[in-house]
């Protein structure tokens, strides 16, 4: 059995074996990668710090269409009454231009 186990031993040394790339280097350039990538994700130009700032300013513009669809929307009445409802602007003319209709008489009431 000693011969056997020395011709496996001479087969053993003589093919030569293939070295193996450094593992540690390898690691490192994986993670060195990893890194950026999770980098890049985050705080590049499609990252999520930017994505959080623009859904903040996407809700703030949604805040100030629908305020402007409102008060659009207010506007809209305004303008009707006034095409449609005469009194509107006899009320307005009397407030704003101090207005009278022929034949009023206007009073002044001063108080001391």
């Amino acid at each position: 059995m000693n011969i056997f186990r020395t011709e496996q031993a001479n087969v053993a040394t003589s093919i030569p074996r293939r070295k193996r790339p450094k593992r540690r280097k390898t690691r490192f350039l994986i993670s060195l990668i990893a890194v950026v990538l999770v980098g890049n994700s985050i705080v590049g130009e499609r990252g999520l710090i930017v994505m959080l700032r623009a859904n903040r300013e996407v809700s703030a513009l949604s805040q100030i269409i629908s305020s402007l669809r409102i008060e659009n929307k207010i506007l809209r009445e305004e303008i009707r009454e006034l095409q449609e409802e005469p009194w509107t602007i006899e009320e307005l003319a009397r407030q704003e231009l101090g207005l009278i209709k022929p034949g009023e008489k206007l009073f002044i009431v001063r108080q001391k």
